[in-house]
């Protein structure tokens, strides 16, 4: 097969995993609507300069994303969950061939296939390229100037053209998610060079075209917004707020400095358990022909990595830029395996990993269900069973390590945490979601199938199809949960149901131009779903002065906040709509019956 044929094979895998039912479930709060509504006003209002949310000017985030999304909702004239969700989509179809190329010219056609693969079936991968946010928009673009970069360095007849482009995706980088756009990209090209030695070519990269470019598409929104925000809408402004604040202090997620190395073992799977291993191979290769191929890809994902670890405000999807580094890395890895054997791999590091993994799994098998018996003894059960699984896999990845190899003590950990969450999956949904019983029913199948499959080809010696029987078993149960699971999840995470019940209840009591009070805090989703503008009431007063109307007044407002203040109001309230969405549970009240 050429290698343009694999890029096919790998944009159509990866196209049937991200567009699947894109359309078939509602857009989930809190992102998804409000940057859905941002696109609807920039549509109805034909301002697509400074964006709006609720009627206000919006600073979070830069213009693209809502562009996109809008442009893509000419035709229709409305937004649906396909075209909210399809920008990311495409991002990350994008992104899986970007890595194939970026893997072709760095290690060639086995690596480049494997790693473009494991990308599109990365878990956390998966889930961004079908929900409506800015990073996977960001991940493209900065994937999109590190092979521009590269293709730079490696021809150097085309050096100008490249950084054209080079300088293109720093600029669109930032119009997705500001100046990350561009920080990442050149704070790991600059730490590249200084670690190769070659900080004297830091001048090849500075082309004044380019920069020019850049200035012109980034400056010139910049301008444009600043104009028609009438001082309203200050860039800087959002600058020192969502970016300096955010990193200095954290707003909404802060979290401690360790906090990545929780999430991204668990956001990486199920390939996470090779990274180790893949590691130890780049650092070997430092001094090989690779040696800069291995450099630049530890290089980047250090420097995000320890970014975002420095930053107070910190979530899992903030270092999605380095999955198709960890993809590359671990599809390197394979590709050394099945060319040269187990034994071109540093075994003394990876088996050590191993023996680290084996007992850090017994540690957390065995706190889990003693965690919720002090916590939650309703959940014992199936944290008994979840413990159990893991304790099971910790043994036979110890077992399999001394007597066979680390890569066999890895490979047949699978059996236990596919069969076993196979089997733990619809136990707990019988018990505590029966709504969701039969559609996670048949992803446990799928796991428990996929983990015998998997454990016969690994019988037979790790080769190939013991990859492939490991992406089919994964892509299928993300395929069933896309078809079957994910629209029953509209009952928990989606608001449309709720604000719809809330437009027909209050839509004829209010007034042309009047907006439905919400109490403390905001939610985009209920514009989205409702067309009604909210009017945010931040304290006690306000909220009296509201409800003590003569005429017929609405409210929405969190239960655990009705509550508190129906302790120090003496008001006659009415629950007219409630609903869960998500964690919060939203109620529309009254004043009158």
């Amino acid at each position: 097969m050429e290698w343009k044929n694999e890029l096919l094979f790998v944009l159509l895998f990866a196209a049937v995993l991200f567009l699947s039912n894109l359309w078939g479930y509602d857009l989930w709060a809190p992102d998804e609507p409000k940057f859905a509504e941002i696109s609807r006003e920039m549509l109805e209002t034909g301002n697509w300069i400074v964006p709006h949310d609720n009627g206000w000017i919006y600073t979070d985030k830069p213009p693209l994303l809502f562009w996109l999304i809008s442009t893509f909702s000419l035709l229709t004239g409305r937004i649906s969950s396909f075209q909210a969700r399809l920008p990311s989509a495409l991002a990350g179809i994008g992104a899986v061939a970007a890595t194939y190329i970026f893997a072709l010219k760095c290690f060639g056609r086995k690596t480049a296939l494997l790693s473009s693969l494991i990308l599109s079936t990365s878990f956390l991968f998966f889930d961004k390229a079908r929900t409506a946010q800015t990073d996977m928009l960001l991940t493209f673009f900065i994937l999109i100037s590190f092979l521009f970069f590269y293709l730079s360095r490696g021809e150097p007849i085309h050096r100008r053209r490249y950084l054209i482009f080079f300088y293109l995706s720093l600029a669109l980088g930032t119009l997705a998610k500001g100046p990350l756009g561009f920080i990442i990209p050149i704070g790991v090209i600059l730490i590249f060079l200084a670690s190769v030695g070659e900080m004297k070519r830091v001048r090849e990269i500075f082309l004044t075209d380019g920069l020019s470019l850049f200035l012109l598409i980034v400056g010139g929104w910049v301008v444009a917004a600043t104009i028609a925000g009438k001082g309203e809408y200050s860039v800087f402004a959002a600058l020192d707020r969502h970016l300096i604040e955010r990193f200095s202090e954290g707003i909404h997620h802060r979290q401690p400095l360790y906090y990545f190395l929780k999430t991204f073992p668990l956001d990486f799977l199920p390939w996470s358990l090779f990274l180790p291993a893949a590691l130890a191979l780049l650092f070997s290769k430092l001094r090989s022909v690779e040696r800069k191929e291995a450099a630049f890809l530890l290089c980047w994902v250090f420097f995000v990595f320890v970014l975002f670890s420095f930053s107070r405000e910190k979530r899992n999807l903030y270092i999605l830029p380095l999955f198709p580094a960890a993809s590359i890395m671990v599809g390197y890895l394979f590709s050394v395996i099945l060319s040269e054997g187990e034994e071109s791999i540093p075994s003394r590091l990876a088996s050590a990993f191993n023996y680290f993994l084996s007992g850090l799994l017994i540690i957390c098998g065995s706190f889990i269900p003693v965690a919720a018996w002090i916590k939650a003894r309703e959940y014992l059960f199936p944290a008994s069973l979840l413990g159990a699984v893991i304790i099971v896999s910790s043994f036979i990845i110890f077992w399999f390590t001394w007597k066979e190899g680390w890569l066999k003590g890895l490979n047949f950990s699978y059996f236990p945490l596919f069969f076993g969450t196979g089997l733990l999956l619809p136990m707990i949904s019988l018990r505590f979601y029966p709504d969701f019983f039969f559609p996670v029913l048949l992803m446990g199948v799928l796991l428990i199938i996929g983990s015998l499959f998997i454990t016969l080809e690994l019988r037979k010696g790790f080769g190939f199809r013991t990859l492939i029987a490991i992406l089919l078993t994964i892509s299928s149960f993300y395929l069933a949960a896309v078809f079957f699971a994910y629209p029953v999840l509209d009952d928990y995470k989606s608001a449309k149901s709720f604000s719809i019940r809330i437009a027909s209840t209050v839509r004829d009591h209010l007034k042309q131009g009047e907006r439905l009070p919400i109490y403390k805090r905001y939610r985009s989703a209920y514009v989205f779903y409702s067309r009604i503008y909210l009017d945010l009431i931040l304290s006690e007063e306000a909220f009296k002065n509201v409800m003590s109307s003569s005429e017929r007044k609405f409210c929405l407002i969190e239960q655990n906040d009705l509550n508190e203040i129906s302790e120090k109001l003496e008001l006659p309230l009415y629950r007219i709509h409630s609903e869960g969405v998500g964690h919060r549970s939203m109620i529309l009240v009254s004043n009158q019956p």
